[in-house]
């Protein structure tokens, strides 16, 4: 993910929430925040989620399909 910020920064919302330091002003994670972020997906066991999945997939040349036993689910 490193080695692609401009891939993945986008989707990634600051760690803290939008409210909080190191949040841009759209509430994404700024350049400090995203490398906190790779540095803890890579040495703990803290796992990301789409971001990661697609990357991994990526990296691997595999297609997966995920499905969901929970019903979709929208505030609007």
């Amino acid at each position: 993910m490193r080695d692609h910020k401009d891939d993945f920064i986008a989707f990634l919302p600051s760690i803290g929430g939008e409210d909080t330091a190191g949040a841009t002003d759209d509430g994404m994670m700024d350049d400090a925040g995203f490398e906190k972020y790779c540095r803890m997906v890579a040495e703990t066991g803290e796992w990301g989620g789409e971001p990661e999945v697609g990357l991994s997939l990526s990296l691997s040349d595999i297609s997966l399909l995920l499905l969901s036993i929970l019903p979709f689910f929208s505030p609007w």
